[in-house]
């Protein structure tokens, strides 16, 4: 069993995503905002992480650069609608 965050900021997206990998016997972690999510992602342990490319605010690719600049390293998958 892995522990997921799943970012995005579509609430749909956000339940069809946590109810998949639930259903996979996965632990998950939502947030709507890429801000939210990478506070998170900073002080706590996750083996994956599934993030939306385009947010309000910081999207994936700005949290990708600020994981990277901070020597994380981190499975990550940008998604986009």
């Amino acid at each position: 069993m892995a522990r997921i965050m799943v970012i995005d900021d579509d609430e749909t997206v956000r339940d069809v995503l946590n109810s998949f990998l639930v259903e996979k016997g996965h632990e998950v972690v939502t947030y709507g905002s890429g801000e939210e999510g990478l506070e998170v992602l900073l002080t706590e342990r996750f083996d994956a992480a599934l993030i939306d490319l385009v947010m309000p605010g910081k999207g994936g690719l700005e949290i990708l650069k600020e994981l990277s600049s901070r020597k994380i390293r981190l499975p990550l998958i940008i998604i986009t609608a």
